[in-house]
């Protein structure tokens, strides 16, 4: 397989041509990879072969498009003596590792190669392969969520840097069921998807990849009460090469249910039917049969009275900070105590 230039082919260093010929038994083919463009193959994003030949290629040719502007080196240097110190220097990483084009990206800019705005003219604008922050960073951590709606409305979202969580909030109501999904993954990303309680320790469903044939993830849940849940989107830990990615991310209402019992601490207090706020916390699930013991003498026994409902409304009012702040010793000790 090789690429020849112009220079090559008749000795003018000032001209270029990008013609990839790639031989094989079956018969010779070729394609131009300015612009990328081929059979079978998008031309974008950063698993993609010919993307990732013209993103090379743009370094060291001319800057004769649009998105190809000028590189500036120091000490004489060439964009081609760039792109193959790079190289050589990707020698040094460890044998096992798959060499990608985010490696190349990273040792371009820790060689201090720069021209940042260029280098994003194109792999970034051009080829969309997403070596940047999104527009939501940093939500990284659940108290720094970015609000999801229930229309279907879309985010675009990446990950970067390496590892990176990204943490959104969706306003829903008990009984109806809602369904939380990633598409049109881009760049490698392969994404799971987890769904938490207001406060961060149940689990309402995680996901990886919502069929066999996808790396997409799909959540689909029905809350007991009325809350803000959470969700964590992030690259899965058996992904085979990309640390980075792109994906969009989008939530539906399609289940029906009727509107009232707030999650504790987000009404007025005192509602049947929510959670014991400081059980639930205790056992992770509302599902464990103390909680519903001890809702079932709340909605029978003290809701029946006005004493009973104002302390009722007045553990609510309380409860959801007590339950914030529990440490795993406290935990166990609430359920011991409670068994």
């Amino acid at each position: 397989m090789n690429t020849y230039t112009e220079r090559e082919l008749t000795g003018n260093p000032l001209l270029y041509r990008s013609v990839y010929i790639d031989t094989r038994v079956s018969g010779a083919t070729h394609w131009d990879i300015e612009p990328p463009a081929a059979i079978g193959f998008p031309g974008l994003h950063a698993n993609d072969e010919i993307a990732v030949q013209s993103a090379l290629w743009d370094i060291f040719d001319p800057d004769n498009e649009t998105w190809d502007s000028a590189f500036s080196f120091s000490g004489g240097k060439t964009g081609e003596d760039a792109v193959w110190d790079v190289y050589r220097s990707l020698q040094t990483l460890p044998s096992n590792n798959q060499i990608t084009v985010e490696d190349f990206w990273f040792q371009w800019f820790d060689l201090g190669y720069g021209n940042a705005v260029t280098m994003d003219s194109i792999f970034n604008f051009h080829l969309d392969m997403r070596f940047y922050e999104d527009a939501f960073e940093d939500n990284d951590r659940r108290l720094d969520s970015t609000p999801l709606t229930d229309d279907g409305t879309t985010l675009n979202a990446t990950f970067f840097p390496e590892d990176d969580e990204d943490w959104y909030s969706l306003a829903v109501i008990h009984d109806m069921q809602y369904t939380v999904s990633t598409s049109e993954l881009v760049n490698g990303a392969d994404t799971v998807v987890t769904v938490y309680n207001r406060t961060g320790d149940t689990v309402y469903g995680t996901n990886d990849n919502r069929h066999a044939s996808t790396r997409e993830s799909r959540v689909t849940f029905t809350p007991p009460y009325d809350q803000t849940v959470y969700i964590k989107v992030v690259q899965t830990p058996s992904r085979t090469y990309a640390e980075l990615g792109g994906y969009k991310i989008s939530a539906v209402e399609d289940g029906s249910g009727e509107p009232g019992d707030p999650a504790p601490g987000d009404g007025d207090g005192g509602g049947g039917g929510g959670g014991c706020f400081v059980a639930t916390a205790a056992f992770g699930t509302m599902g464990a049969q103390n909680v519903r013991t001890l809702c079932s003498v709340r909605d029978n026994s003290l809701a029946s009275s006005a004493t009973g409902a104002d302390i009722t409304a007045y553990y609510y009012y309380v409860s959801p900070d007590i339950a914030e702040e529990m440490t795993s010793p406290i935990r166990a000790l609430v359920r011991t105590f409670i068994d």
